[in-house]
């Protein structure tokens, strides 16, 4: 089977940020599939262009046996009209893929992702010129996040838009593949029929993951954060929390490392200055491949999910897993009925956007013998492992084109 697998902010594996994207195409080629990951040089998630002297529209480059199909696009730093014009000329450029058979080959079948509307759309439009089926992967929740997250009104003109392209690539698509294990439901309010519908959830790596270690023999307890630094990821409120410590029961026991990039990355220095913490620090994001180095350093992570309506349909953060991966117990703060901390008992939760309630949880760390948090974090190394390993999340995506292409 030939297959187009598109999704603009899809990252190679010496890139930071998540490789969900890459990691499943790979896995496909490893299953005897021939696949194109098509993707835009610029990403909006770390800001960052892949080759950022480019002079080129197009170019491919294979690795690991995934040709990648690299469109270039326009950099920005914030959410204005540049970021309107990337997703615009992404999707324009993907429009002329149709007459690129000659140089990479006529698909079987095309995957078409949702970072935004445009990019499923661009691949439903590409298949039915090719007369190929297309698979929708729902990554999030269109428009509903920019109604439920940012407050916009459901009958704004660009809400109403939205709604119409996502009931047309959900009511097209072949087949659909939801990150959201509460997905289906979504999907089934807009007409979908649930049978042609499959959860294949964010995953690990594990050729990427070294064995786990021990945590580091300290008195000083690291937490840390790895991921995006954005508006809703809430690290805010973590902050906040190691003020509290700091003079309470806390003072002098813990350590808070955040790693990785965003545009909330300045406000949040500049918060913990203003707070006077000498024992917090900020570190650049890395590639995929160093990031587990990172995390061997850390007794326990720590991560915010904000109260928000749309989390009733699921959370599938990359870091979630990666965090379970290195055996670790962690401190999420989160509302939903889908929990994989909870679910596994890997991890203490407590109530989202409440500083109070969050530095209740790392002191309930705190008091915990290194013994049960070493029996925490096993609880979803194992729980990983048996859920969320990649190789076999690309067996279900497998299955999934394979009924997309059947009669």
């Amino acid at each position: 089977m030939k297959v187009w697998f598109i999704n603009q902010y899809a990252t190679s594996p010496h890139s930071v940020g998540g490789n969900r994207p890459f990691s499943l195409c790979r896995e496909l080629v490893a299953r005897g599939h021939e696949v194109v990951l098509v993707c835009s040089t610029f990403n909006h998630l770390t800001r960052l262009d892949e080759f950022p002297e480019k002079t080129w529209t197009y170019a491919t480059q294979t690795i690991d046996g995934v040709r990648f199909l690299w469109i270039a696009g326009p950099s920005y730093q914030t959410n204005d009209l540049r970021r309107v014009r990337n997703m615009a000329d992404f999707t324009r450029r993907l429009f002329a893929l149709k007459d690129a058979e000659a140089r990479l080959g006529r698909p079987d079948v095309i995957v078409g992702s949702t970072p935004h509307l445009l990019v499923p759309f661009g691949a439903e439009r590409l298949a039915a010129a090719f007369n190929v089926p297309f698979v929708l992967e729902v990554r999030d929740i269109w428009p509903a996040s920019i109604v439920e997250l940012h407050g916009m009104h459901r009958a704004h003109p660009v809400v109403l838009t939205l709604g119409a392209l996502e009931r047309h690539v959900s009511l097209r698509a072949a087949q659909i593949v939801s990150v959201l294990p509460g997905g289906v439901e979504h999907l089934e309010e807009i007409g979908v029929d649930p049978a042609r519908v499959t959860w294949i959830p964010n995953g690990v790596d594990f050729g990427l993951v070294p064995e786990p270690t021990d945590p580091p023999d300290d008195d000083v307890l690291t937490l840390m954060f790895a991921g995006s630094h954005g508006a809703s990821d809430g690290l805010e409120v973590m902050i906040e929390a190691a003020a509290l410590l700091e003079v309470g029961d806390g003072a002098g026991r813990l350590r808070w490392r955040f790693i990785g990039n965003g545009p909330q990355k300045a406000a949040l220095i500049e918060q913990t200055e203003r707070l006077g913490l000498m024992n917090v620090t900020f570190e650049d994001a890395v590639p995929k491949g160093q990031i587990y180095g990172l995390l061997s350093e850390a007794d326990a992570f720590i991560v915010t999910v904000r109260d928000e309506p749309l989390y009733r349909f699921g959370v599938s953060f990359n870091k979630f897993y990666d965090y379970m991966a290195m055996a670790r117990p962690t401190i999420v703060a989160i509302d939903s009925p889908w929990n994989p901390f909870l679910q596994s008992h890997s991890g203490i939760t407590v109530r989202p956007d409440d500083p109070e309630a969050f530095a209740a949880g790392v002191r309930e760390l705190l008091a915990m013998s290194r013994e049960d948090r070493a029996a925490m974090g096993a609880r979803g190394l194992a729980f990983v492992r048996e859920a969320h390993d990649l190789h076999r999340l690309g067996g279900d995506l497998e299955a999934v084109l394979v009924r997309a292409v059947s009669p």
